[in-house]
């Protein structure tokens, strides 16, 4: 039995909108009167990024650890290359210089099209190898979850990034390694960073803390002010539905008795999801190992939602667009709420509240200047739904003229469009939360610690000493990070 998959990304462009369901780009062509649908399965793994270039350039990448440009309209490959690590982040610059962050905090650059290289050799020569290769340009201690460029400040360019232990870099361009300076305030995980199109010197910054926080920037960069928190927390969270999953608990017994968990396979940092050893990295611990089963069932209830900003959009200089990971709602948070007036955390002066029957798996800001519109893209498998209305994949959503979030008309004809668009999975093989909503994994690290210590089971439903959530999967290199962490907020004291 197969069920449709979801689109989980989108990307408007002057072509029309571009969807992702499961390996498969969309391309929607839509009129008044008509809409044209072109479809290409380039990826062997889920699509989770988009960028675009002038003139007609589409970037992707995913699960499957490549780097895809195809022309539109047609959908055609140009061209194909395997990335590093799996990206987080995907940045193009208006040269063309393809940004890309990956889940182990590194930051390369490659170029929009790969030199070419000649095809009658019977291997690429050293010097077409090194061609190849991704420029590095920065690194982080943790996962880097969000970048943007900067590509004028006082003459000079930047990166700015963001990772999973609340930093905010700025970083020189393409020379990373020189740090120009953080922007200190988040107080947890940086999900996502706006560079805003209505005055490129000021950041809007996502985080797992209550607050969005909008920065001014300028040389030097302990010279920028924050301008602005906003607490969007206590309206979001109430229309937050799906909760980070529990990883599943993995025990291997080495030979002769002794018991290990999820480190004793060496699957932390050190090795990839695809389970390729990082260099300078070992097992922690050496030796065979056998599968032991539980000797009862492990059943440890779902974490309390939090929030985890995971978009973020600015619509044409009238207010910003704001979406968490796993929530029901649309908030619009309008320009004058994000004044200059105080920089103390104060809840926006003014917002739109747009709430869906399903989670919001991603949105995009239509690109035509004549009609401006919102694409939604929600889980049909999650929500209440209930009406046929509810059933359409992708929904269009309007703002008034007095700044509310409005559902457009329905298009049954688009509609009918989007919902053969969608793929089709085995039932039993549809995402998971962790795979259609990766931030959520985050919040696992800031659950309380009442609810960790009244929630803590024994290892494998035995006897057993009972502990922390957290600290069943605290090995060295995630030590070494926290210890990173401790020595950064000491810095920040001093």
């Amino acid at each position: 039995m197969t069920s449709p998959h979801a689109h989980q990304a989108l990307i408007s462009t002057p072509f029309g909108l571009v969807t992702a369901s499961n390996t498969t780009l969309n391309l929607l062509q839509s009129s008044s009167s008509s809409s044209v649908a072109t479809s290409a399965t380039p990826h062997t793994g889920m699509i989770r990024l988009f960028a675009f270039h002038e003139p007609n350039f589409l970037l992707s990448t995913g699960e499957d650890k490549l780097l895809i440009a195809s022309t539109l309209p047609g959908m055609e490959t140009v061209s194909k290359r395997e990335l590093v690590k799996r990206a987080n982040a995907l940045v193009v610059t208006r040269e063309g210089e393809v940004i890309v962050g990956d889940k182990f905090g590194d930051v390369f650059k490659y170029p929009l099209h790969p030199p070419p290289v000649d095809p009658s050799a019977p291997a690429p020569t050293a010097a077409e190898k090194e061609k190849l290769k991704p420029v590095p340009i920065l690194g982080h201690v943790s996962m880097l979850t969000s970048l943007v460029h900067v590509p004028d400040l006082d003459g000079k360019q930047f990166v700015i990034t963001g990772d999973r232990d609340e930093h905010v870099r700025v970083s020189h361009y393409p020379r990373g390694d020189t740090i120009e300076g953080f922007l200190w305030g988040a107080k947890k995980f940086i999900s996502f960073l706006l560079l805003l199109k209505s005055n490129h010197h000021h950041l809007l910054v996502g985080s797992g803390d209550p607050f969005l926080r909008l920065y001014s920037l300028a040389l030097p960069i302990s010279s920028s002010k924050l301008l602005a928190s906003l607490e969007v927390q206590h309206i979001l969270l109430p229309h937050i539905v799906v909760t980070p999953e529990l990883p599943p608990a993995v025990f291997k017994e080495r030979k002769g008795g002794r018991r290990g968990g999820a480190k004793a396979q060496g699957k932390g940092k050190g090795k990839d999801a695809d389970g390729e050893a990082e260099d300078g990295i070992k097992d922690e611990m050496n030796g065979e190992f056998e599968e032991v089963e539980a000797k009862g069932p492990v059943v440890k209830p779902a974490p309390p939602p939090g929030l985890a900003i995971v978009k973020l959009e600015e619509w044409d200089g009238k207010g910003v667009i704001v979406l968490a990971a796993g929530s029901q709602a649309l908030l619009f948070i309008p320009s004058s709420a994000l004044s200059p007036a105080s920089p103390n955390p104060a809840p926006p002066s003014a917002h739109s509240l747009l709430t869906f029957p399903h989670p919001i798996l991603d949105f995009s800001l239509s690109s035509s200047s004549m009609n401006k519109e919102i694409y939604v893209s929600l889980d049909l498998a999650r929500g209440i739904g209930g009406s046929e209305e509810d059933t359409a994949p992708i929904v269009r959503v309007g703002l008034s003229e007095n700044g509310e979030l409005v559902r457009l008309e329905r298009r049954e004809e688009i509609e009918d469009k989007l919902k053969r668009l969608c793929s089709s999975v085995p039932t039993a093989s549809l995402p998971n939360v962790s795979s259609l909503y990766p931030s959520l994994s985050f919040l696992l690290e800031h659950v309380s610690d009442e609810w960790a210590t009244a929630n803590a089971g024994d290892e494998g439903g035995g006897k057993g000493k009972k502990r922390p959530l957290q600290e069943e999967t605290v090995g060295r290199q995630e030590k070494g990070r926290l210890e990173m962490k401790r020595k950064l907020e000491e810095a920040k004291k001093v």
